[in-house]
């Protein structure tokens, strides 16, 4: 779809700024509803338990839905996973570069978080941060899963999961 496909072109404009960059024919484009990354599942909401291993915390967006590359972390809900490849002009050459992407749900911090420990956040499960390019979070800048509690009055409370890593 063009909108999509218009944010999409927003995250690399953002993601490259001094590069020309085309995004080919849909042929191009994968879909998945699950991924591995080093020792970690990441689902989706196309998965099956989407909700248990769709959840990660990334910093990518700013409260209005725009890339942020200095923004906080935050919780958000993965969709599905796209993986495709674009045109890049690199010293003059044209060449192919695969990027995967999560197309996620961002949440919004809840306006009266209450006391709470450091180690956990609240958040409004049920606004979300306004669709944009920052829909597209590029699968590296995931930080972690996250744990979560649903106690009512719209509070998801979520503490982050430690990555796991095997030596």
């Amino acid at each position: 779809d063009n909108v999509e496909r218009e944010q999409m072109m927003n995250a690399y404009t953002a993601m490259y700024p001094s590069k020309n960059v085309e995004l080919p024919i849909a042929r191009s484009i994968r879909v998945y509803k699950s991924l591995h990354v080093g020792n970690e599942k990441y689902g989706s909401t196309m998965y099956g338990n989407g909700k248990r291993h769709g959840r990660v915390m990334a910093a990518w967006v700013n409260d209005k839905g725009h890339i942020d590359f200095d923004s906080e972390i935050r919780p958000c809900t993965i969709k599905r996973f796209v993986s495709h490849t674009v045109y890049m002009e690199v010293d003059g050459k044209r060449t192919f570069h695969e990027h995967v992407f999560a197309e996620v749900e961002w949440l919004t911090k809840h306006v009266d978080p209450g006391q709470v420990p450091p180690s956990v956040s609240v958040w409004d499960h049920k606004q979300r941060v306004r669709a944009g390019p920052a829909n597209y979070l590029p699968v590296q800048r995931i930080q972690s899963k996250f744990a979560w509690v649903d106690k009512g009055h719209d509070r998801l409370y979520v503490s982050s999961i430690p990555t796991r890593v095997f030596i």
